[in-house]
């Protein structure tokens, strides 16, 4: 009998070892940011931070200014130990500290990079779009450091008139996804240089008229053609006023046939 409670004890320790086990990584994990690059998982803190301030426009350049932030943010850590060392947060997604063993029951960021500011074209040619910041990328903040962006975009000068919307985001060091910031939408109208040069008349080159022909002749045909003026006849006997028109004169002196004598 005391064998058999000894078995029976004996297997609920191996039991009670084996559920401890099991549980051992909820316990330990409880209170735990496994992602903490990236701060997607939920309860984790976001330690970094981008924020649209404005935009404005002057020619072909659109300027949007961003601040981005380096939150000084604490982790808990899911391993045993206390070097609490790594080169942007601290070590906090893959270094030690639980159990209130470093930095006062956590890790900190020690700042991050901005790796880039992204621009996704959703409506326009993008091919007419140039993107450039300042300060440029990568930019590292130190810890609890915020740093103001401006960020350009330019249209080249030749883009046909279209309308432009543009997802602006940020990628930084201590992020997965793209944080957005703007949505930057305006109407592009083409720039255009009026060109006469050699013209007597037609089309400016940008919707204009460089001039109409006319030699006030009521007995000639006004004809525009590329650009230069060009005058013929009307038929002879072609009324015209108080008279009928005779190789491209108005003439007054109508004999009896009906046609000016001349002709």
């Amino acid at each position: 009998m005391q064998v058999f409670e000894k078995r029976e004890l004996s297997i609920y320790t191996i039991l009670i070892f084996i559920l401890f086990i099991l549980l051992l990584p909820v316990l330990v994990y409880a209170h735990v940011c496994n992602d903490v690059v990236g701060g997607s998982q939920a309860g984790c803190p976001d330690p970094e931070t981008v924020e649209y301030i404005s935009s404005s426009s002057s020619g072909n350049r659109f300027t949007i200014v961003s601040d981005v932030t380096a939150k000084h943010v604490q982790f808990k850590q899911h391993t045993w130990g206390c070097s609490c060392t790594g080169t942007e947060a601290d070590g906090c997604y893959d270094n030690n500290d639980y159990d209130n063993k470093c930095n006062q029951d956590g890790c900190f960021t020690s700042g991050f990079t901005v790796q880039q500011f992204t621009y996704s074209v959703a409506q326009g040619t993008g091919s007419y779009l140039t993107f450039s910041s300042n300060p440029t990328t990568p930019s590292t903040l130190a810890d609890k450091q915020t740093r103001r962006f401006n960020l350009y975009v330019d249209v080249n000068p030749s883009a046909p008139s279209q309308h432009f919307s543009i997802n602006i985001g940020m990628r930084g060091s201590l992020s997965s996804t793209t944080r957005p910031i703007y949505n930057l939408q305006f109407d592009w109208e083409a720039s255009c240089t009026p060109n006469c040069a050699g013209k007597q008349c037609g089309d400016d080159g940008c919707g204009g008229s460089c001039g109409t022909c006319s030699d006030s002749n009521a007995c000639t045909t006004d004809t525009c053609s590329s650009g230069s003026c060009s005058y013929s006849r009307v038929a002879n006997g072609t009324s015209c006023s108080g008279g009928t028109c005779c190789s491209g004169v108005c003439d007054t002196s109508v004999g009896n046939s009906g046609f000016a004598s001349s002709c």
